[in-house]
């Protein structure tokens, strides 16, 4: 165990340098776009009218926004967009109440898509 302990600054700094763009928390994939928020729900919500998917709500400010929906087997979605910073939005995909990654991937396609 002593002799690893000089290595856990290298091992710090490859793990946070090696971060993905997408990552999946308690069923919530989220990526991260280089295009300001705008942007970004406009092609979001384009890609959820191509995609079929029934919407409930849409709401959106300068500093987030959401769409919340139903798909036609009746599982909920929710699509959260998050503003980084200028040119940079932050977009969560949950798919029912404990995500489904196959689905979620669809969608963030379909976003990018469009961008």
């Amino acid at each position: 165990m002593k002799r690893l302990l000089p290595l856990l600054p290298v091992l710090a700094f490859f793990f946070i340098s090696c971060t993905p763009t997408y990552f999946f928390l308690k069923g919530n994939l989220k990526r991260n776009y280089e295009a300001h928020i705008e942007e970004v729900w406009e092609a979001t919500l384009q890609s959820v009218e191509e995609l079929k998917l029934a919407t409930e709500s849409t709401k959106l400010d300068a500093f987030g926004g959401e769409i919340k929906g139903e798909m036609a087997d009746g599982t909920t979605y929710t699509i959260e967009l998050k503003r980084l910073g200028e040119k940079s939005t932050e977009v969560g995909v949950r798919i029912g109440p404990f995500g489904d990654r196959a689905k979620s991937d669809t969608i963030h396609d379909k976003i990018l898509s469009k961008l």
